[in-house]
């Protein structure tokens, strides 16, 4: 019986940081001293996702450097913006598929802070309209930005103060952040696995993605993406970001996640344990013995196949974390049992 790759092994991997700010918006270092800090820690991604600015940055590209147009948006209820501390909030990440489209979707001049370099621009819209906090009002903008070729992430659930009634209706989502590291340096338990786990289980087709929603240099380098791609631009990321050919990170690293014969085998650096999950409470777990690591294991998925109710598929996944002693983990993304059952 054939192999199954779900993870790429064959193609290059770089190392991605989607949520960064500078000081178009309320970051601290300007967009070329962002590049330089990234770059020189061995980044080859960075999204430029200043708060309600859309601006290119293709000028900072280099051979070994892709940097993506992007942009964060944010949904209130209060009309207060400036004093929003105790509401929920949607804070959403917009990524360009064309580095050169900065027109921004359904604008509201409202969310532009004053003290904000942006707030002194012309911008170019898609559409002007006042945002409302609702999940109606979300999908609407998702499905206008993905109409306009654009990818979306949802931002830092726990800090938002979202509850299960705030995400699980949002529909068209590219992503959802499971590790924020501006968040968590900031006293946040910013670790969103279980938000990731019920939109998946409701059917939400969405991808974990860590990130440091960088704005000072204490928030850099805590979580990040590893995309496998042919090759270092924007047609090929996108297409690796499309199919969901890379995992989150904030510290392991994943070398090959693979089905053959209806045996999962996970290979990844040195971890204490390795854990699969799954939409139900069905799960498997490995762990490194006598203080020993674990580099590579397996799991016999015949059980949680069993397990999967008659007209469940489009429902039934695995999903693979590794954690290594210090605790951080990585994240795969989730395979549905449509993407693996012929392995078996």
């Amino acid at each position: 019986m054939s192999k199954q790759i779900l993870f790429p092994t064959a193609q290059n991997r770089y190392k991605a940081n989607m949520h960064t700010h500078t000081t178009w918006s309320d970051g601290k270092l300007t967009p070329e001293e962002v590049r330089d800090l990234y770059r020189n820690a061995g980044y080859q991604i960075v999204a430029f996702s200043d708060h309600e600015v859309c601006l290119s940055h293709k000028d900072l590209a280099l051979e070994d450097f892709l940097p993506i147009t992007a942009y964060e948006l944010a949904v209130n209820p209060s009309a207060c913006r400036d004093r929003d501390v105790h509401d929920k909030c949607y804070h959403m990440s917009l990524f360009s598929r064309d580095p050169d489209n900065t027109r921004h979707i359904c604008f509201d001049r409202g969310y532009v802070r004053d003290r904000w370099p942006v707030s002194k621009l012309e911008v170019q819209a898609h559409n002007l309209e006042n945002r409302t906090y609702s999940t109606d009002y979300v999908n609407h903008l998702i499905e206008t930005a993905r109409e306009q070729g654009w990818l979306v992430s949802l931002n830092h659930p726990t800090w938002s103060m979202q509850d299960r009634e705030d995400y699980i209706g949002v529909k068209g989502l590219w992503g959802v952040e499971v590790f924020n590291s501006g968040c968590t340096v900031s006293g946040y338990v910013e670790e969103d696995e279980r938000v990731y786990d019920e939109m998946i289980r409701a059917g939400i087709p969405v991808y974990p993605l860590a990130a440091d929603d960088m704005h000072k240099v204490a928030d850099a380098f805590g979580g990040w993406l590893t995309v496998s791609a042919d090759r270092l631009d924007t047609d090929a990321v996108f297409a690796a970001f499309d199919h969901g050919d890379f995992y989150a990170s904030n510290g392991p690293e994943f070398g090959s996640i693979t089905v053959e014969d209806g045996i999962l085998k996970v290979t990844c650096s040195p971890c204490r344990t390795i854990r699969v999950n799954t939409e139900c409470r069905c799960s498997f777990r490995a762990d490194g013995e006598n203080g020993t690591p674990l580099t590579e294991a397996e799991f016999d998925l015949e059980k949680w196949l069993k397990l999967c109710p008659e007209g469940g598929e489009d429902r039934a996944f695995i999903r693979v974390t590794a954690i290594d002693e210090a605790g951080k983990k990585a994240w795969s993304r989730a395979y549905f049992r449509e993407e693996v059952k012929e392995f078996f």
